[in-house]
């Protein structure tokens, strides 16, 4: 079931509900976020879009975003919106993406 999430331990099989509203965000490109830290939000965008996003410095990681539902969006549009709202910029070099403080 949407949401739920089956775990077998010791031959028997239970169903929980997955707390990771992202949990199928790597085939859906369907993104929500309440108060996450922009480190796991990184590692969601490089698992869905099979890409390399890295922060130029730790301290940017712990940075927090809350967003409405990124739908669907290209990976440039929702790194933009990313990026905009934490005041960071990022760029393109040959085999990642880089993001960091606007000016740094």
């Amino acid at each position: 079931t949407p949401g739920e999430e089956g775990k077998l331990e010791n031959n028997k099989l239970t169903e929980d509900v997955n707390p990771d509203k992202n949990i199928s965000s790597w085939k859906t490109k369907r993104f929500i976020y309440n108060d996450e830290l922009l480190s796991k939000v990184i590692l969601d965008f490089n698992k869905a879009y099979h890409t390399n996003i890295v922060l130029k410095n730790e301290e940017i990681g712990i940075k927090r975003i809350t967003t409405q539902e990124l739908n669907e969006k290209s990976l440039n549009s929702a790194l933009t919106i990313i990026c905009k709202t934490l005041n960071l910029e990022f760029k393109t070099e040959t085999d990642q993406i880089i993001i960091s403080e606007i000016n740094e």
